[in-house]
């Protein structure tokens, strides 16, 4: 029955739907399913990259400027990439005329805690920057509140963030972002760079 088929359809996509927004609260929360490996952080973000390429509008051009080295932290490489895709999904979102979408890599180190919000130590920094309108600023100060969005209705569950930032802290980094009125915005991530050796 065609009309009977078309309602299983509706009901398999709203399942995904709320089982997608289910990972992004439990992300979120810091309470879902956490593995911590040593992870190549370059190598991800080459992943997370050409899977863009196949997909992203072809009037946004992607570089990278993977300069770490080393450029291993330990972490979940499946919740890592799904934070890289959220920030390059609203950068896209913010280039609807075309841009730039940059994914950059360094390594940096916290000298006499010199930034009061990372411990001592040596970091690896990700950057990604778009080229977009950017977050107007009565907006930022609500970017990663779960829920938030600017998107028209049904267009965005306003988690895309809220589970970036649930990443990262679940991670023991630290996100922050700039970002100027028709100047694009820059996400910068600081994840600890302590690597534990691999056993035998």
């Amino acid at each position: 029955d065609p009309k009977l088929k078309q309602y299983a359809k509706n009901i398999c996509k709203a399942t995904i739907r709320s089982s997608d927004l289910t990972k992004k609260l439990l992300v979120f929360s810091r309470k879902g399913n956490f593995r911590s490996v040593p992870v190549n952080i370059n190598d991800i973000i080459n992943e997370t990259a050409e899977m863009l390429n196949r997909s992203i509008d072809k009037k946004i051009t992607i570089h990278q400027n993977l300069n770490a080295n080393p450029a291993e932290v330990m972490g979940d490489p499946s919740l890592l990439q799904n934070a890289f895709l959220n920030l390059a999904i609203n950068a896209r979102d913010a280039m609807s005329h075309g841009g730039f979408l940059t994914f950059s890599t360094c390594n940096v180190k916290n000298k006499h805690n010199e930034n009061q919000l990372m411990d001592e130590g040596s970091y690896l920094q990700i950057v990604v920057e778009d080229t977009g309108h950017g977050i107007p600023p009565e907006n930022q100060d609500q970017n990663f509140e779960p829920f938030f969005t600017t998107k028209e209705l049904g267009k965005g569950t306003g988690m895309g963030l809220a589970a970036v930032y649930g990443t990262i802290k679940q991670h023991k980094g630290i996100i922050h972002f700039d970002s100027n009125i028709d100047g694009g915005t820059k996400f910068y991530i600081n994840l600890p760079q302590q690597v534990k050796p691999k056993t035998e």
